[in-house]
C-alpha cells in the first residue's frame, strides 16, 4: 500500500510545474485526479514526438499514475463536476494564474466553502501583489529573470539555459514539500491552509542562496558570486579520451589526489597546501589540476579516485544513462504496458521505503479516459 493511498489530489496543472508536483503524489499511491480540457495538457503534443503523435514522451513521464478527467470548464456542466470533485478532494492543486481561477470560481473563498478541509496551492510565475503579478511565465523565461541564465554569462561570457526545464523540476518538488507540510498540519490540528508557491521568487532564492556571496555581510568587501563555481574551470575535465568530474575539497583528498597523479610536490606548495590556500590561489589551482587529466584515460582516473576516496564520475551521455550498472541495479528505469503504445520504459522514484521501491504508479492515461468513472462517484 502506498504511503498516500488515503489521499486524493484534484489536479488542474499541465506543462511541467504542476504536474511534477503532483506526480509525487502518484508515485506515493495517492489518487491523482487530472483535470484538462477538451484539447488535453499542452505536452501530450509539446513534449517530444509520439508514434500516433497523441501522448508524447514528457507527457507520459509526468503523468503516469493519474487519472485524465475531461471537463470543459467553460460550460456550467463542467464547472459543477469539478465543484464535485473538489466537495471530496485533500489536495488541489492548480498553476492557473489566479486572475484565471477566479473568473472559474477556483479562488480560495470559493474552494473553502466548497471543502473546507482542503489544501489550496496555486503555483505561479510571480508571487501576487508584486508588479510582476499575473504575467505569464514558463521555465526558460524563470530562468531567465531569476539569474540561473545570467550565471553562464558571468562565467563564460553569454546567458544560456541550462538544457532542462530546470525550474518546473525544482519548484514543482518544493510545491510538494509545502503540501505535505500543509497535509501534516491538518491532520495535527484540523486546520486546512493555503499555499502560494512563486516560481520567480523561490529561483531567485535557489540563486541567491549560493551567490550572495559577500553581500551577505554587512561591511567590507561586496562581491557577489560563489567564485568556486563561476570559474572558467569549473567545469568536467578532459581526459586522454574523454571527459570526468573529480571534485577535491578536504586536504586529506587533495593530498590522495596529487599522490595518484605524481605530484606530491605539490602537497609542499604554499599556494595549494591547505584548503584556504586553494580558496586564495583558486583559478592557478583549478587550470594546474585539469591540466594533470590529459596525461591518463577517464577508466585510469576513476581508479585512482575510486581508490583513494576521492568523489569522481564520467561524465555520462544520455545513451550512457540506459546501460548505466548502478540504474540498471536500482531499477529506476521500468518497462510497463500502455493501452496505446503497448510496451513503453517509465522513469520510476528512486525512494525506498523499508528496502523497497516506494512508486506506486501505472501507465499515464488516454485524454479524458477516466471520466466516466471517477464522476460516477459524486454522481454526475
Amino acid at each position: 500500500m502506498g504511503l498516500l493511498s488515503d489521499i486524493t489530489v484534484v489536479d488542474l496543472t499541465s506543462a511541467i510545474v504542476g504536474p511534477a508536483c503532483t506526480l509525487r503524489f502518484a508515485e506515493l499511491g495517492a489518487e491523482v485526479i487530472k483535470i484538462e480540457a477538451p484539447s488535453g495538457d499542452i505536452m501530450r503534443k509539446l513534449g517530444g514526438k509520439s508514434p500516433s503523435g497523441n501522448d508524447a514522451p514528457t507527457y507520459i513521464q509526468f503523468n503516469k499514475g493519474k487519472k485524465s478527467v475531461l471537463l470543459d470548464l467553460t460550460t456550467p456542466v463542467g464547472q459543477a463536476a469539478l465543484r464535485d470533485l473538489l466537495g471530496q478532494a485533500d489536495v488541489f492543486v492548480s498553476n492557473l494564474r489566479p486572475a484565471a481561477l477566479g473568473k472559474l470560481g477556483l479562488d480560495e473563498a470559493s474552494v473553502r466553502t466548497l471543502n473546507p478541509r482542503a489544501i489550496y496551492c496555486t503555483i505561479t510565475g510571480f508571487g501576487t501583489g508584486g508588479p510582476y503579478d499575473g504575467l505569464p511565465a514558463y521555465d526558460s523565461v524563470v530562468q531567465a529573470g531569476a539569474g540561473v541564465a545570467g550565471l553562464f554569462l558571468d562565467r563564460d561570457g553569454r546567458p544560456m539555459y541550462v538544457p532542462s526545464v530546470l525550474c518546473d523540476h525544482v519548484v514543482g518538488e518544493i510545491a510538494f514539500g509545502a503540501l505535505m507540510a500543509a497535509l501534516y498540519r491538518r491532520a495535527v490540528s484540523g486546520e486546512a491552509v493555503s499555499l502560494e508557491i512563486p516560481m520567480f521568487e523561490y529561483m531567485c532564492a535557489y540563486v541567491l542562496k549560493e551567490h550572495l556571496g559577500q553581500r551577505t555581510y554587512g561591511s567590507g568587501d561586496r562581491s557577489l558570486g560563489d567564485p568556486r563555481l563561476l570559474d572558467a574551470n569549473t567545469a568536467p575535465i578532459q581526459t586522454r579520451d574523454g571527459w570526468i568530474s573529480v571534485t577535491v575539497n578536504t586536504d586529506r583528498q587533495f593530498r590522495n589526489f596529487v599522490a595518484g597523479a605524481g605530484r606530491e610536490d605539490l602537497v609542499e606548495d604554499p599556494r595549494f597546501s591547505t584548503l584556504g590556500a586553494r580558496i586564495d590561489n583558486l583559478g592557478e589551482w583549478l587550470k594546474l589540476r585539469n591540466g594533470l587529466f590529459t596525461e591518463k584515460t577517464t577508466e585510469e582516473w576513476l581508479s585512482i579516485c575510486r581508490g583513494n576516496d576521492i568523489p569522481a564520475m564520467p561524465c555520462s551521455s544520455l545513451s550512457d544513462l540506459l546501460s548505466d550498472p548502478q540504474l540498471m541495479a536500482s531499477g529506476l528505469l521500468e518497462e510497463v504496458e500502455h493501452p496505446e503504445f503497448g510496451g513503453i520504459t517509465l522513469v520510476r522514484s528512486p525512494l525506498r521505503v523499508d528496502g523497497a521501491m516506494a512508486d506506486e504508479t501505472g501507465a499515464s492515461s488516454a485524454l479524458g479516459a477516466d471520466t466516466q468513472a471517477v464522476l460516477e462517484r459524486t454522481g454526475e
